[in-house]
């Protein structure tokens, strides 16, 4: 008998579309200003991975909520961006209890 072998997508929760949208703008912001996000990873001493989940509002990834919304502060702050508006987009889209 064969085993039952899920694709592991079916594993993951679906994403939130406000999170996708909200991490889309900061990415769009990113490539607009011309920056890596290497670069971006090595200056705010933030690992690439997390702020890669965050472009992809993968929120659930980032090692918890403290972290995710001091990670998204920074990185708002880096993109110049109005840093308490985005942190109540931020609150918005993850709900309570992010961080903040």
């Amino acid at each position: 008998m064969a085993l039952n072998t899920r694709d592991s997508r079916s594993l993951t929760p679906a994403l939130n579309p406000e999170a996708v949208e909200f991490g889309a703008a900061l990415r769009t912001m990113r490539i607009g200003q011309g920056s890596d996000l290497a670069e971006v990873a090595r200056l705010l001493r933030i690992r690439q991975v997390f702020l890669q989940a965050i472009e992809d509002g993968r929120f659930r990834d980032l090692p918890g909520p403290t972290y995710a919304s001091g990670f998204v502060r920074a990185y708002a702050d880096y993109l110049g961006l109005d840093v308490p508006e985005v942190m109540r987009r931020y609150r918005d889209v993850t709900g309570p209890g992010s961080g903040m």
